[in-house]
């Protein structure tokens, strides 16, 4: 299985990447949630540890990506269609 990302979705410090996967001819879709903060070093690191002032916005960034997943499963689905009709001519 090899995983590909296909959007990144950021409301800062948030951010949710999607990722696609196929197989056995099937489409799947995952996804992970990341909070970006300075390090004691001063250094940029993510974390999936979260704040509860965070919430709101994994709430938030969690709803996008679910309808850009549900966007990206229905144009798989319209794709599926019309390869089988043409299949079918």
């Amino acid at each position: 299985m090899s995983f590909q990302l296909i959007a990144k979705l950021s409301m800062f410090p948030i951010t949710a990447t999607i990722w696609h996967n196929e197989n056995g001819g099937k489409s799947y879709y995952s996804t992970t949630i990341e909070r970006t903060y300075k390090d004691a070093s001063g250094a940029w690191t993510n974390t999936s540890t979260f704040y509860g002032s965070d919430l709101l916005l994994v709430a938030k960034i969690a709803d996008m990506a679910h309808t850009e997943i549900e966007k990206r499963k229905a144009n798989d689905r319209e794709a599926q269609r019309t390869e089988a009709s043409q299949t079918e001519e």
